[in-house]
């Protein structure tokens, strides 16, 4: 595989109904997508990680960390002192807004950067994105993304 510099790579490591992955398969995913691309894809999670990774893990602490933590603050897994994006509200859930002006799909995803410099820190070349937000209207392609993870962690 060879992504362009506006891909970012990210695994979405969350609990799912069918079938949830394990931490290790996590990290075999990883491993995997690095030996491939050469590119450190960046961790997106919520309460799994913070429940399977009670203590730091410096194989999963190097990689860039976009936590899904709805509330006032984000708290982190073990290991991590800072988030690289903190999704703190989606579908509606969280704290306000819920809203974006222009976007007619309720309930969006909002996140906020944790680092100093979007721009060099979005893709290794450090190509900057149109905007960084999940949003309902786009939430087919997630789920067609989640169903070939599913199926990637049934062949593993």
């Amino acid at each position: 595989a060879e992504p362009d510099a506006d891909l970012l790579l990210a695994l979405d490591y969350e609990e799912n109904k069918h079938r949830t992955g394990s931490l290790e398969q996590a990290r075999r995913f990883l491993e995997m997508v690095f030996a491939k691309t050469g590119q450190r894809p960046v961790l997106y999670s919520g309460n799994l990680i913070k429940e399977q990774l009670s203590r730091p893990d410096p194989f999963f602490n190097q990689h860039r960390l976009w936590i899904a933590q709805y509330g006032p603050r984000a708290r982190l897994p073990a290991g991590w002192q800072s988030y690289w994006l903190w999704q703190y509200t989606g579908d509606g859930v969280g704290p306000e807004p819920h809203e974006v002006p222009g976007i007619v799909t309720k309930g969006i995803d909002l996140n906020v950067f944790g680092g100093s410099d979007l721009a060099s820190e979005w893709a290794p070349k450090g190509s900057v994105p149109i905007a960084v937000a999940t949003i309902g209207a786009v939430a087919g392609s997630a789920v067609s993304v989640s169903r070939a993870w599913t199926n990637w962690w049934s062949r593993t």
